[in-house]
């Protein structure tokens, strides 16, 4: 029956509460900002519901208790409790805000370390949601809305600490007679091992002390192999266990979340209780020592695809996740091997009793084994015996929740699960046996659900070893920019930029420390840093800055001043400005920062000169990275820097405390021209550059022949000469790929195509310039390569299809043959000269067609010459999605902005692919001045630091423009608006550029992570409140010496101080931080507890 109570209005004002990290999983943010009062608060203790476990699980909690998993045991972690708990027979009701209905419901179960819960029949309307707390509000999960909606109508909600939580349901509606969503708490999980006591300075679970955190410097080489490894909860029956686990990658590399453990990892379990199953990644210490607080990510549930057993087997079972991690988890596919080759050294990354994730190294050769686990007998030779190594941290073995975890090679491939053994901390020289890839591949059955084969190699390539696959980074990959030009009548020069990932010099991180290049753009001068691209891990604490300065003799400069300044990840925010600095010629400025600042996410360093003609002027390298890295304008319009060809990059560094490439102390000089400023000369020491992934190698080919192999070690530039026919020729292909240790190939660069000779000495030099193909003959000086391969028509029939010109009398056709040529059908125009075009574009109409009446078998692209040399492709249809839900009988219009080329002499050509049968039509080619018919596009967020935005710009009218929007942590995209009037409610947004300047907002939806309970006289103050100047913190008595930090709502630490015994108050002048207006956390921490006070920044 429904409690319905009198409306209560609740203000939101500031309190403090004890502090707990905010857990991630796929959840949804909050639209929802309703405070639980402490009178609350007090009913909800008054009318809790006590869930005890029974006679039988008392006794099984006791003798577990005293109990040690033997091998080839899943580790116990706790129970179901059954109950049938809903809106109707349980909790209470109020009503707040305008027609928001709010149920509430405490359940404790006594004795319990954490606690989790099960909703079944869950079904949730729109404007409803749903939020975990534990017994003081100061731990959340949530929210929980209509897009947790599935069809099993189940729900699975991951630990919190403690023995009690409360369940928050809201729903808008205009009576509470009218709330349509459904749920009913039909479980709770009741955790006895292995609980999430997160403050306190021990293991998580219940691991022995000589085990090794995966973060000590054992675990330096395995931090990708460690994003695959995940802690498993299993629901079997009425118990709950503990077990490990990896995601593995597959031949197909299309990240399938195939999860590889072991297969008495929850055995007997239903396909009910797997669907319930919790996978903990990221569950780890964030140092070596057993401080700090996990950030795990959690996904539910999974489907059983194959499994071998211990008996007569090699004890494996691969499920299929539910979810798929999304790309913040940052997981990893695990690569393996399933060679029957002993390894002769590696690690298991495992989480031994439930605790968090750790390692342990062997450094003997592993030996084939046949080993009885558990009174099983496993398959002859099924097995590898492992023994430990003690190494700098601890003597690393397996316990109970070890089980399934993956056995690496020295290679990081997974050679094996654990199945069991008899190593302990008391015995860490007794061995452990892990079941084979070799044998989990095909040799449990002969059918696909008993082997690994089926799903790991779909394809059946018999690959034996395959590499791991990180979905956020390529790990091989191909050398890019590769162009060919003319040097000589008949000799080409081949160039090409290489690949890989980021040097670092030690302790600092920056992009490139030479420089071919000097840049004075402006106003602003922006580096962008990403943790996944340089190898450093958040939280990243950054104390200092750098940047290179240069100068032309024949552009000297007018001005030496600037200031360092950083943007958050958004590029939009200022989060730090130092005072005004001075630069010197080819002196590496080094500034400490007046405070640190710890991220979490990328953020943009920032030169700022001081004089408008952007001097002084920096040093910048031009590099292939893959995309832009270095910006030049403003926080409201970044360009980034370089060309078709290459990425400018400046030689900005920045300096992360405690970063794990950070191998030696490094001393800071105060400036003798500023203090908190240091110059250093390249003279003093630098460490060499260390590339990852470095090639070896790289294989040139020509005309799909292997022509040249390059030894990196010998030919410091990336550059060969190939001497060419161009008399028995008419055109030829190149492309490069790059050779890895291992003897591992990339896949090929882009391919180039060089034509030898004019085909005629017309240029294009009028605009605007039409070609509405007139005739049935080409254009003069228009060349096809294959012969004759395009050609014009007036009419064309397609089953009941009709192509008829789209003005004019002709339009241009061509076809793939029976046997397709390797280049694809090739329009070539007459050269083009825009030299004195302010802004060239392209314009044309295009049909294309498969012979099944589809599009996506077919790829239409513009490639462009530059003085004759190399095509390099500028536009593919394929990769501009909205193309492909266009009416195949329609002409599609596309406009082509040909800036990056502004003052050349140019060639384009139009290449058609596809398959046997496919035709495409091009009509109405346009080549005009744009600059009259360019418009700006600009992006807001709405409200301030609730994500990002990409696409603003200087953009065509009638070209297809792309933007996008990510939420912050905290919140989730709503829709796109013009002014007032919602435009699209997809994140990912395509439209056509309109005859004006236009302006579109992102809208995300916020929640306010941090409870809010009554003030308290015992509690820390902060005021005035809001405030734009001066702000009192005041303390109670209890609490003497302690931290302060103040924090951004997007997590960024932007002020650290400390309070003594002897202070009461702190006073803070606010103007001395660049903060933006908003939101802001104070957080003091104390010996005892940390405590957080919001806090709002206006003016």
């Amino acid at each position: 029956m429904y409690k319905k109570l009198p409306i209560v209005f609740i203000a939101i004002f500031v309190l403090t509460i004890t502090f707990s990290r905010l857990y991630s999983q796929i959840q949804h943010t909050s639209r929802y900002d309703f405070a639980i009062t402490q009178n609350q608060h007090k009913l909800l203790e008054h009318h809790k519901v006590i869930l005890k476990l029974n006679e039988n699980q008392l006794k099984e909690r006791e003798y577990h208790a005293n109990y040690t998993p033997q091998a080839g045991e899943t580790m116990y972690a706790g129970f179901s409790i059954k109950t049938q708990l809903d809106i109707n027979n349980s909790g209470s009701w109020e009503i707040l805000g305008e027609n928001h209905f709010v149920w509430r419901i405490m359940i404790e179960s006594p004795d319990a370390n954490a606690i989790g819960v099960i909703f079944n029949n869950f079904n949730l309307s729109e404007t409803a949601a749903i939020n975990i707390y534990n017994r003081n509000a100061s731990h959340y999960i949530g929210e929980f809305n209509y897009k947790n909606n599935n069809d099993f109508n189940i729900l699975s909600c991951q630990l919190i600490a403690g023995d009690a939580i409360i369940i928050e349901f809201i729903e808008k509606a205009e009576d509470i007679s009218n709330i349509s969503s459904s749920f009913t708490i039909t479980e709770i999980i009741h955790i006895t091992e292995a609980g999430i006591d997160i403050f306190k300075e021990k293991n998580l679970g219940n691991s022995g002390p000589c085990q090794v955190n995966i973060n000590c410097e054992e675990g330096t080489i395995w931090q990708n192999q460690k994003r695959g490894v995940a802690r498993m909860l299993m629901r079997v029956g009425s118990s709950y266990y503990w077990c490990t686990g990896s995601l593995v990658n597959n031949t197909l590399q299309d990240g399938t979340p195939y999860f590889l453990t072991a297969a008495h990892c929850g055995k007997n379990a239903t396909p009910e209780d797997m669907g319930l199953w919790q996978f903990y990644f990221n569950f780890e210490r964030p140092v070596c020592d057993n401080i700090g607080n996990p950030d795990f990510k959690v996904l539910y549930g999974c489907l059983l695809m194959s499994q071998g057993p211990m008996l007569f087997g090699s004890d494996f079972k691969l499920l299929k996740l539910i979810q798929s991690p999304p790309p913040s988890y940052n997981v990893y596919f695990n690569g393996w091997n399933r060679l029957d080759i002993p390894s002769n050294s590696g690690v298991t990354i495992h989480h031994p009793a439930g605790d968090a994730k750790k390692i342990s190294t062997y450094t003997q050769t592993l030996i084939s084994a046949s080993p009885v686990i558990s009174g099983q007998q496993m398959a002859d030779n099924a097995a590898w015996r492992v023994t430990w190594s003690q190494t700098e941290n601890g003597w690393g073995v397996t316990q109970g929740g070890s089980s399934g975890s993956p056995i690496f090679d020295s290679n990081g491939f997974i050679i094996g699960t654990l199945s069991g053994g008899a190593s302990g901390c008391s015995t860490p020289s007794f061995p452990d046996f892990y079941g084979k890839m070799s044998h989990h591949w095909d040799k449990n059955g002969m059918i696909c659900s008993e082997r690994l084969s089926c799903f790991l190699d779909p394809n059946n390539t018999e690959v034996t070893e395959l590499q791991g696959w990180d979905p956020n980074f390529e790990n091989y990959p191909p050398p890019g920019f590769v162009k060919a030009d003319f040097i000589s009548e008949n000799q080409v020069e081949l160039k090409w930029m290489k690949p890989g990932q980021i040097p670092n010099r030690e302790g600092w991180h920056v992009y490139s420390e030479t420089y071919t290049n000097v840049s004075w753009s402006g106003p602003e001068r922006a580096t962008v840093f990403d943790a996944s691209v340089l190898g450093f891990s958040y939280p990243a604490k950054v104390t200092h800055l750098s940047h290179l300065f240069s100068e032309l003799p024949s552009n000297p400069w007018l001005g030496n001043t600037f200031r360092f300044k950083i943007y958050d990840h958004t590029g939009y925010y200022l989060v730090y400005q130092s005072p005004i600095l001075l630069a010197d010629k080819l002196n590496e400025v080094i500034h400490e920062m007046i405070y640190p600042i710890t991220f979490n996410n990328k953020f943009y360093v920032c030169v700022q000169p001081i004089h408008s003609s952007g001097h002084p002027s920096s040093a910048m390298n031009m590099v292939n990275l893959g995309n832009g890295l270095s910006f030049y304008g403003n926080n409201e319009s970044w360009k980034p820097e370089g060309n078709e060809y290459n990425q400018g990059v400046y030689i900005t560094g920045i300096y992360v405390e405690g970063s794990q490439f950070k191998h030696q102390e490094i001393l800071f000089e105060k400036s003798k021209v500023l203090d908190s400023t240091t110059v250093l000369s390249a003279s003093q020491g630098y460490a060499p550059i260390n590339w990852k992934n470095t090639p070896l190698f790289y294989k040139l080919y020509k005309n799909d022949v292997m022509s040249y192999l390059f030894n990196v070690s010998e030919n410091p530039q990336l550059s060969y000469v190939f001497s060419v026919d161009t008399e028995a020729n008419e055109y030829d292909v190149f492309y490069i790929t790059a050779v890895y240790h291992g003897d591992v190939e990339s896949q090929a660069s882009n391919k180039v195509l060089l034509f030898y000779g004019d085909f005629c000495e017309e240029t294009i030099s009028n605009f605007p310039y039409f070609e509405a193909f007139e005739t049935t003959d080409l254009p003069e000086c228009w060349h096809t390569e294959p012969l004759n391969s395009w050609f014009a028509l007036d009419y064309y029939q397609s089953g009941n299809i009709a192509v008829m010109p789209e003005n004019g009398r002709y339009f241009i056709y061509t076809e793939i043959p029976n046997e397709n040529n390797e280049i694809g059908n090739w329009l070539v125009t007459p050269k083009i000269d825009i030299t004195e075009i302010n802004k060239p574009a392209l314009k044309f109409s295009y049909i294309l067609e498969d012979n099944q009446l589809e599009k996506n078998n077919v790829n239409l692209e513009v490639y462009i010459s530059k003085n004759n040399n190399s095509f390099v492709k500028y536009w593919d249809y394929s990769s501009y999605s909205e193309h492909l839900n266009l009416k195949i009988s329609e002409w599609n219009n596309v406009i082509i902005d040909l800036g990056l080329f502004n003052g050349e002499v140019i060639k384009i050509a139009f290449v058609f692919n596809g398959q046997e049968g496919a035709y495409a039509t091009i009509d109405m080619i346009e080549i005009f001045e744009a600059a009259n018919d360019t418009y700006k596009l600009s992006l807001a967020l709405f409200p301030s630091n609730s994500g990002e935005v990409y696409g603003f710009g200087q953009y065509i009218a009638g070209e297809k423009v792309f933007v996008e929007a990510y939420p912050n942590v905290g919140y989730r995209f709503l829709e796109w608006r013009n002014l007032s009037d919602s435009i699209h409610n997809s994140s990912k947004y395509e439209f056509i550029m309109p005859e004006e300047n236009y302006e579109l907002t992102a809208v995300f939806k916020p929640y306010d992570p941090v409870s809010i309970n009554e003030y308290n006289e015992s509690e820390i103050r902060v005021f005035p409140n809001p405030s734009d100047g001066i702000i009192t913190i005041s303390f109670p008595d209890n609490i003497s010496n302690a931290r302060i930090k103040i924090v951004s709502s997007t997590g960024v630490i932007v002020a650290e101080f400390l309070k003594d015994a002897t202070q009461s108050l702190i006073v803070r002048d606010i103007n001395n931080y660049p903060l933006t207006p908003g939101l802001y956390f104070i957080i003091i921490e104390t010996d005892a507890e940390v405590r957080v006070v919001k806090w709002v920044k206006i003016g």
